[in-house]
């Protein structure tokens, strides 16, 4: 993503090295239906974590089959984040037969639009048959809907299934949720009782919820458990259902998985029923035994956005150099200061001193390869350049 965004909160307040989590729970959460399945073997189908790499742990080790980055960062992880580690956790939590692939799409904790247009494609080649996407930000404008549109229905045409988070802005779902209902499966967050998590982003578009304020992920030590909230962990336990149902329940298409997971009591995910629903009654386990809870106060943390394109304007003896930082690709700068704009297909330009003689003001657009206005500004010139 590149024209903008804001932080998505969600997260984990987690522990250990990766992690930095808060309450950690000794014991074993109650198992869901998935976790004594029968197994899948060798082939079990692969969900694909478009985020910043999966670190090995406790809960990933062994289950990690591929890993890819799209970036222009060097290494297969970004180092300043453990959001992707924690998604395929909460993947694994629900079906641990799950195999997980990863393809890094950010850079310190941030993520470009053409960057996880890529990651889908990439997901595709390391033959995911699920999809996660749990990053997110403000509409980037029509141009860049349109590519990331395009990327999923690439997906979806090649009968991969897609899932995307909500968001955790109160309020409708988050970019690339909010474009994306018709194509993917869009999860907001709901608590224990069902109802919609505090911050939840949340809408018509949103096909399914799932338990994440809290939801209980390893946390390094055997037996401890930590609470991660968050949409961004709500997303990956769907896209562990939908993986599941193509084991054991192979002869539904891409509609019928959707249908088993749309208009659930509440609309939130209920594994026992999803299974009943496509005839696999004969895999729900006795009822699990009661476990210790450790009730806990989430605050969501920041999860991977999109940066936005800024200008920078240094002033000198030759004039005005214009210039814009995280810049779309294939961008034109344009500075009009007085009757003739300069303009170039780059991201700085110098606008020479003569032209701001008398002037007051710049006005800098910035178009993306398909002509778009993805920034507009007004920049003040100093009394001692005009």
């Amino acid at each position: 993503m590149a024209a903008s965004a804001t932080v998505l909160p969600a997260g984990a307040q987690a522990a250990g090295p990766a992690h930095a989590r808060g309450a950690v729970v000794v014991g074993q959460p109650a198992p869901g239906p998935l976790t004594s399945a029968p197994a899948a073997g060798p082939d079990a189908p692969i969900v694909c974590v478009v985020d910043g790499g999966v670190q090995d742990g406790p809960a990933t080790s062994g289950r990690v089959v591929a890993r890819s980055s799209v970036t222009d960062a060097p290494g297969l992880e970004d180092a300043s984040v453990a959001h992707g580690t924690l998604v395929a956790e909460a993947a694994l939590a629900v079906w641990p037969q799950a195999r997980i692939a990863s393809v890094r799409a950010t850079t310190n904790g941030l993520s470009e639009i053409r960057h996880q247009i890529a990651a889908v494609d990439r997901c595709g080649e390391l033959g995911a048959s699920v999809i996660n996407i749990s990053i997110g930000g403000p509409h980037p404008g029509p141009a860049w809907e349109g590519l990331m549109r395009e990327a999923v229905g690439r997906a979806v045409a090649q009968g991969r299934d897609v899932v995307v988070a909500a968001g955790n802005t109160p309020g409708p779902p988050v970019y690339p949720a909010v474009s994306l209902g018709d194509l993917a499966v869009v999860v907001d967050a709901v608590d224990a009782s069902g109802a919609r998590c505090p911050f939840a982003s949340t809408g018509p578009q949103v096909t399914v919820g799932a338990q994440a304020c809290p939801t209980w992920l390893p946390s390094g030590g055997p037996g401890q458990f930590a609470p991660v909230s968050g949409s961004s962990v709500a997303a990956p336990q769907v896209a562990a259902m939908l993986a599941a149902l193509r084991t054991y329940a192979p002869g539904l298409d891409a509609a019928g998985r959707r249908a088993a997971l749309t208009g659930l009591p509440g609309g939130v995910l209920d594994q026992a029923e999803v299974l009943r629903r496509v005839g696999r009654a004969d895999l729900l386990p006795a009822p699990p035994r009661p476990v210790l809870r450790l009730d806990a106060v989430q605050q969501p943390v920041t999860m991977p956005t999109i940066p936005s394109p800024t200008l920078r304007v240094r002033w000198g003896g030759r004039g005005a150099t214009v210039s814009v930082r995280r810049s779309p690709v294939g961008i034109r700068l344009t500075v009009r200061g007085g009757r003739r704009p300069v303009s170039a297909r780059a991201n700085r330009v110098l606008v020479p001193r003569r032209l701001l003689h008398g002037r007051r003001a710049l006005s800098v657009v910035v178009a993306d390869r398909t002509g778009a206005t993805v920034l507009r500004q007004r920049v003040p010139v100093p009394s001692r350049s005009r």
